[in-house]
């Protein structure tokens, strides 16, 4: 336990900082300002990019959540997998102490899975949501 404690706050400890240096989203750089005026503005591309700056979708920020998305189904499909075979474990154990040491300890596993499977799929959420 007190191992798996001091992975996370390792863990933390690297992840946290690295949030405070993201560039926020004004300061992103609009190659189409100069190249879509005048006469370039009537093309198709020009056209492209000023529908998708006034609806706000981006479709590889939409392609990104389909995919985060999809792999938090599969996660959470696994994770109770894994939970009722540490179910399993446990009643086939018939109260040997090894039986129930792992299966005590796949159960912690599966858990601390969901845990982090969540927070980096709430993280990366959020990071998408926040870009523009």
């Amino acid at each position: 336990m007190k191992r798996l404690i001091t992975t996370l706050a390792i863990a933390g400890a690297l992840l946290f900082p690295a949030l405070a240096l993201t560039v926020p989203a004004g300061a992103a750089i609009d190659i189409f300002k100069h190249s879509c005026s005048g006469a370039a503005s009537s093309s198709d591309v020009c056209q492209s990019v000023s529908e998708q700056q006034k609806s706000g979708s981006n479709p590889v920020i939409n392609v990104l959540k389909a995919a985060i998305e999809t792999i938090a189904y599969i996660t959470g499909a696994l994770a109770i997998i894994f939970i009722i075979i540490s179910g399993l474990r446990f009643i086939t154990a018939a109260g040997s102490p090894e039986g129930v040491a792992s299966a005590r300890t796949s159960l912690i596993y599966a858990l601390v899975g969901v845990a982090v499977s969540a927070l980096a799929g709430s993280l990366v959420a959020f990071v998408l949501d926040n870009m523009h």
